[in-house]
């Protein structure tokens, strides 16, 4: 990722913890607990790896339409951490929740070990085909959370969400 890419992730990270209340709050209560709205909000790692999610999405989709099959292949291999990284964080979902979350998560990382495979074939068919079962998996993933909490795509502004192309 890019400097700039840094500092407007870590803009957006402080816009989000202002907006949610988290630095009012801070070192009240005592025993990590996060009192009133702020405790229904997804913590600030599990933010960024969703954000890391989408752009190693948005990458992989400019890769296939670049034909730039190293990028699919550097891109398809961080997507299972992630999105275990992303299953480790969302501890605070109910029971239902997490099965869902879990379920995303899985096709994900199956998803990215075919998209992998196929990278080298060039076949945009199959390429794109991958492509709509990730962002089906991240919109299932993001249904878990909070209406406002995790946005469906890497744009700032209220643009197209990844997958709705």
């Amino acid at each position: 990722m890019k400097f700039s890419s840094y500092v407007a992730l870590g803009l957006l990270l402080a816009l989000l913890l202002s907006a949610s209340g988290a630095f009012a709050h801070g070192g009240e209560g005592g025993g990590g607990n996060r009192p009133g709205p702020v405790a229904n909000r997804p913590s600030v790692h599990l933010i960024e790896t969703w954000h890391l999610l989408l752009a190693a999405r948005d990458a992989i989709a400019m890769g296939i339409e670049a034909g730039q099959s190293d990028r699919i292949h550097e891109k398809a291999e961080t997507v299972p951490k992630l999105a275990q990284t992303l299953m480790r964080e969302s501890s605070d979902l109910s029971q239902a929740k997490r099965a869902r979350v879990k379920s995303g998560v899985t096709q994900l990382s199956k998803v990215s070990e075919h998209l992998f495979t196929v990278a080298e074939s060039g076949d945009p068919k199959l390429l794109l085909g991958d492509l709509k079962r990730i962002d089906r998996a991240l919109r299932l993933i993001r249904a878990q959370y909070p209406e406002d909490s995790l946005p469906l795509s890497t744009q700032s502004s209220g643009g197209h969400a990844a997958g709705h192309h």
